[in-house]
């Protein structure tokens, strides 16, 4: 039992040690991005190194800290403490860490599972969908939008035939680098801000929440991601609209934003991100409703496997506002520039293109919903089904032999 719980340990220690990767890629990173041209990583000065080594702690950390969670509870947690509940099944082996089958005492406000859930689902469905994504920037994007009139399947075709099918994964670097920190942040904020709202008010339950509390847990979720998804899709987008054969490396597009106008320059059009954000209520809410429709009453939707839910309101609720991000995003802050601001992009979208324009890109957008909630979706739940808790994020009960 003893070698077993070793080996445990060193798994968990060595999974976790795995983030020094991460570590000093964002160091190096963030060192070329601040490098005065023609310097070297070598001659950086202080305050360069202070900074890189400042975003390589958080990266490490963020990328970590779930393993280190794991690691912690099972140096802390003597092995014969299992016949005491601490753990709902097995003696030391990987398969019953706290990551996947921790007490529900111990997980009430650690919603570690739904963080790795949500990062596997959030990098499997943005796969999945990616070339309708294109497709909506170029749409949105007015210089470009006369190039691709017609269906969705020919501008894909269009795309195809001008850049080849890599045209239409242009950009797809940054957000796929922060899909694990992205979803894994949405799925878990929504989970701890579901358990607060349900157990801070006398609930039991956070499967039976009513639709309210979902649709404030869904939004709140989605504006706290907003410090991730800006810098994340601000540089998607500069490369989505690139034409040409090939697009600018992500790293190049960060150091020409930060160059022109500091870092902020990556945290151009938060406030449209993250009213557009506020959408994962709506989104989470389609879900949760049409889960317990299909659910039926007798199980109250806490049970079922819900692969076939496909969800689109949430976009429908919020995309003019992602049109609007998309046009500030894509273009620079100068005072002569018609975007420069929400508000101002807004009103002249409006004035000069009328109500319609706020949809434009709907159609592939639509079309991109149902592979990617039925991957994000699919990919999550069976996560948390070999996690072995319930969609409520309560603990199974496991079979003792």
């Amino acid at each position: 039992m003893g070698s077993h719980l070793l080996d445990t340990t060193l798994l968990a220690t060595a999974l976790r040690d795995c983030g020094y990767g991460p570590f000093f890629a964002a160091y190096e990173a963030v060192l070329r991005v601040l490098a005065v041209p023609g310097s070297t990583a070598a001659r950086a000065g202080k305050w360069q190194v202070l900074v890189a080594g400042g975003v390589a702690g958080v990266v490490g950390w963020v990328v970590t800290f779930p393993m280190d969670v794991v690691k912690t509870l099972i140096q802390a947690v003597p092995v014969y403490t299992v016949t005491f509940g601490v753990f709902e099944a097995g003696h030391g082996n990987f398969a019953s860490l706290p990551l996947f089958t921790m007490h529900p005492a111990i997980h009430e406000f650690l919603p570690t599972v739904e963080f790795v859930a949500g990062t596997l689902g959030g990098m499997a469905g943005l796969a999945a969908g990616f070339p309708f994504d294109t497709v909506k920037v170029r749409l949105q994007k007015p210089e470009l939008a006369g190039r691709y009139r017609g269906s969705t399947a020919r501008a894909i075709a269009k795309i195809v035939q001008e850049e080849r099918v890599a045209g239409l994964f242009k950009g797809i670097s940054s957000p796929l680098a922060a899909a694990g920190l992205l979803n894994g942040a949405v799925f878990s904020a929504y989970a701890l801000l579901l358990d607060i709202q349900v157990l801070g008010t006398g609930g039991t339950d956070p499967a039976r929440a009513s639709l309210a509390q979902v649709a404030l847990a869904g939004a709140g979720s989605g504006i706290g991601a907003t410090l991730i998804t800006t810098p994340t899709e601000l540089v998607k987008i500069r490369q989505q609209q690139c034409t040409g054969p090939r697009a600018a490396a992500a790293g190049a597009v960060v150091a020409d934003l930060v160059r022109g106008v500091g870092v902020r320059g990556l945290f151009r059009g938060a406030l449209a991100t993250a009213l557009r954000d506020c959408g994962y209520g709506a989104y989470f809410v389609a879900y949760e409703a049409t889960a317990r429709a299909l659910a039926g009453p007798e199980s109250g939707g806490a049970h079922k496997t819900k692969w076939q839910v496909l969800v689109a309101v949430g976009w429908l609720a919020t995309f003019p506002l992602d049109v609007v991000k998309t046009r500030v995003q894509g273009s620079s802050p100068t005072p002569a520039n018609p975007y420069r601001t929400t508000w101002s992009t807004i009103v002249y979208s409006y004035r000069n293109e009328g109500l319609r324009v706020f949809y434009r890109g709907l159609a592939p957008t639509l079309i991109r919903a149902v592979p990617v909630n039925m991957v994000t979706f699919g990919v999550f739940e069976a996560v948390v089904g070999v996690a072995g808790r319930d969609r409520g994020g309560r603990v199974r009960e496991q079979g003792r032999g």
